[in-house]
């Protein structure tokens, strides 16, 4: 079973790998056709910092009534 727990921690550590990569290999094409794809980036900020920013306030929000 201990073997099992940990073969369990390897593969979660190795997604977030994927995810480290993928961001990497998103960064570096994003690079390559900045040009064409500038737009579509700002607008994929805007909205992951939106969602970002709603958490927090619908946090603060539910802290403010949680008494």
């Amino acid at each position: 079973m201990e073997g099992d727990r940990v073969r369990n921690m390897g593969a979660n550590n190795w997604d977030k790998k994927i995810g480290d990569i993928k961001r990497d290999i998103k960064v570096i094409s994003t690079l390559e056709y900045r040009d064409i794809r500038i737009g579509d980036i700002k607008r994929d900020i805007k909205v992951i910092s939106t969602l970002e920013y709603r958490d927090i306030r619908i946090r603060k929000i539910k802290n403010k009534y949680k008494k």
